[in-house]
C-alpha cells in the first residue's frame, strides 16, 4: 500500500481551522497539487521525488531545518491513485513532537549611538558576556520593528529566533561560513548608513554554541533616529556624444575610482514622478535595479528610437545597503530625427544548413556552441551597395504578426553588427505551421538605418541539411582556432 507521509507545524492546523479528517485531506490535496504544478510534474511523480509518497516501513525518517521550540505533527495515510489524482483509503495516523531550544540566558547589552546625518556609529558593550551575539538594525517601517515601550514577549522572541536560525543555517551549512565570521564577540563599534529621517531600533541577543547557533537571550532593544542624508564628496560627470537616431556614446567619469555609483539609462517618459531627488534615487534603485560601477565607464547606447528624449542618471550608492550616498546627477538628450539610409538589404538567405549533432560528432569542441540547438545555418545578407554594418537574425513566424515594427528595430539594435555570412544556431520545424523568417537592417556611413527587411517565412527540416564536413570547409578561418562566431 502506498501512503503519504508529511510533517507540518501544529499551528498550521489551528490557524486554518482544520479539525477533521476531511478538512485535512482537502487541504493536503490542494497544497500538494499546487506544488506539483509549480514544478511541472504530475502529482504521483512529484510526491515520489519529494519522498512524501512511500510504501512499507519507513525507518529512520529524518526532518531537517525545523524551527527551534516549535510544535510539529508528523502524519500519514494510505492512498490509491487513479491517473494523477488520489483518494485516501485509511484513517490518519499521527504523532506530535516539539523541537527544543536553549534556555534563555541573562545577557544584557549596553548600546550608545551617535548619528552623523544618516550614518550611525553604534558602540556595543556585552557587559562581560564572552560568547557570540548577533544584531539587527530595523526601521520603523519593518514588520520586525518592536515599538518603543513594547514588551519583548514570546512572539517577538520566536520571530527573531526563527529568522536567525534560517539565515544561520544557510550561511553555515549551505555556504560553509563559520558563525564567528558574521556574529560579533566582545565590545564592538559598528557603522551603518541608513535611510535618512527615520526611526530605528537595534535588536541584540546572544546565540548558543550549537553547530547552528540559536538565539538564547531575551533581545536587548535600543532606539535612535537617523538625520538628514550625509552626502559623500563624490561627483559624477556624464557625457553623451555621437548621438544619432538609433545610437549614442556614453562616458561616465566619477571624481574618484574607489566609491561605488549606480547608473541607469531610461527614456524621459520612464522617469519617476516624485517630490525630490532622494526619492528619485530610491525609486530608481527599487524599480530599475541599476548596475553599480566604480571608475570610468564608456559604452554605446543602442536601441534608441528617433526623436526621443532620454536621460542618463547616476548617483553614489552603498552597494550593500542599496542606499544613495551623493547628490543625483543627470544628463538629458534627444536622439536625432531618423533619415532613411542609403543602404538597403535586398535579401537574407540560408547558404547551407547542417545538423548540430553531426558537427559535434566531428569536433566535440563545438558542443560548447551547438549543444542546445538542433541545426546550424550559414546565412548571408545582400545589399544594394556594399556594406559591412548589418543587423540581422532569425525569428519565429508568429512574431511577424504579434510584434510591432519598433520591437524588431529595438531587438536588432540590441546586438553588435552581424558577421556576413553569419553562423546561426537554429531549430527544426515541428510541422508545416512552425515557420521562421529573417529580419534585418543596414547602416550607412552616416549612421542612418534602412527600413527593416522582412524575409519570407520558411520551414527547416533534417532533409535540408548538408554533410557536416562542409561546415568546416565553409568556416575555415574559425575552424583553425576551433571556435564558431555566433552573433547571439
Amino acid at each position: 500500500m502506498e501512503y503519504i507521509l508529511l510533517l507540518a507545524e501544529k499551528k498550521h492546523f489551528v490557524l486554518n481551522g482544520i479539525d477533521s479528517r476531511e478538512e485535512l485531506l482537502e487541504d493536503d490535496y490542494n497544497f500538494l497539487s499546487s506544488y506539483a504544478a509549480q514544478y511541472g510534474m504530475g502529482l504521483h511523480e512529484f510526491l515520489e521525488k519529494a519522498q512524501w509518497l512511500t510504501c512499507g516501513d519507513k525507518m529512520d525518517y529524518k526532518a531537517t531545518n525545523l524551527y527551534p521550540n516549535t510544535e510539529y505533527v508528523v502524519y500519514c495515510y494510505g492512498v490509491t491513485f487513479n491517473g494523477d489524482s488520489y483518494e485516501a483509503t485509511t484513517e490518519i495516523a499521527y504523532a506530535e513532537l516539539k523541537t527544543t531550544t536553549p534556555e534563555l540566558t541573562d545577557v544584557k547589552f549596553s548600546v550608545e549611538s551617535r548619528m552623523k546625518g544618516n550614518v550611525a556609529n553604534i558602540a556595543i558593550d556585552p557587559n562581560g558576556y564572552e560568547g557570540l551575539y548577533y544584531y539587527y538594525i530595523v526601521s520603523e517601517q519593518s514588520r520586525e520593528y518592536i515599538p518603543e515601550g513594547t514588551e519583548v514577549g514570546e512572539a517577538y522572541i520566536e520571530m527573531y529566533r526563527n529568522n536567525t536560525y534560517i539565515m544561520f543555517n544557510s550561511l553555515i551549512n549551505d555556504s560553509g561560513i563559520p558563525a564567528k565570521d558574521f556574529c560579533l564577540q566582545g565590545r564592538q563599534t559598528i557603522e551603518e548608513r541608513l535611510e535618512p529621517n527615520m526611526q530605528y531600533s537595534i535588536i541584540l541577543f546572544s546565540v548558543s554554541d550549537d553547530q547552528t547557533p540559536i538565539l538564547n537571550s531575551v533581545p536587548t532593544v535600543a532606539y535612535f533616529a537617523s538625520g538628514e542624508m550625509s552626502k559623500s564628496d563624490l561627483t559624477i560627470d556624464i557625457e553623451v556624444s555621437d548621438i544619432t537616431a538609433y545610437n549614442a556614446k556614453l562616458t561616465v567619469t566619477p571624481s574618484n575610482n574607489e566609491e561605488s555609483y549606480a547608473c541607469v539609462f531610461i527614456s524621459k517618459e520612464q522617469v519617476p514622478t516624485v517630490d525630490n531627488d532622494y526619492l528619485m534615487m530610491t525609486t530608481i534603485i527599487e524599480n530599475f535595479l541599476p548596475s553599480v560601477f566604480t571608475g570610468v565607464i564608456s559604452e554605446n547606447l543602442t536601441s534608441l528610437m528617433p526623436s526621443t528624449e532620454y536621460v542618463v542618471i547616476a548617483f553614489g550608492i552603498d552597494a550593500e545597503k542599496q542606499i544613495p550616498t551623493t547628490d543625483l546627477f543627470a544628463m538629458y538628450f534627444t536622439s536625432e530625427e531618423a533619415s532613411k539610409g542609403a543602404v538597403e538589404i535586398t535579401s537574407i538567405d540560408i547558404v547551407k544548413v547542417f545538423d548540430a549533432q553531426e558537427i559535434i560528432a566531428l569536433d566535440a569542441r563545438y558542443n560548447n556552441y551547438f549543444a542546445e540547438c538542433e541545426c546550424v545555418a550559414i546565412v548571408e545578407a545582400k545589399t544594394n551597395i556594399p556594406c559591412d554594418k548589418l543587423y540581422f537574425w532569425w525569428y519565429e513566424g508568429w512574431m511577424k504578426i504579434e510584434y510591432s515594427h519598433e520591437a524588431f528595430i529595438e531587438d536588432l539594435l540590441m546586438y553588435p553588427y552581424a558577421n556576413n555570412p553569419e553562423i546561426m544556431d537554429m531549430y527544426y520545424s515541428l510541422d508545416e505551421e512552425d515557420q521562421f523568417f529573417f529580419a534585418g537592417m543596414a547602416e550607412d556611413e552616416e549612421g542612418n538605418l534602412s527600413e527593416v527587411y522582412y524575409g519570407e517565412n520558411f520551414v527547416l527540416s533534417k532533409e535540408m541539411t548538408s554533410p557536416a564536413e562542409e561546415f568546416f570547409q565553409m568556416i575555415a578561418p574559425e575552424a583553425t582556432t576551433h571556435r564558431a562566431i555566433i552573433g547571439r
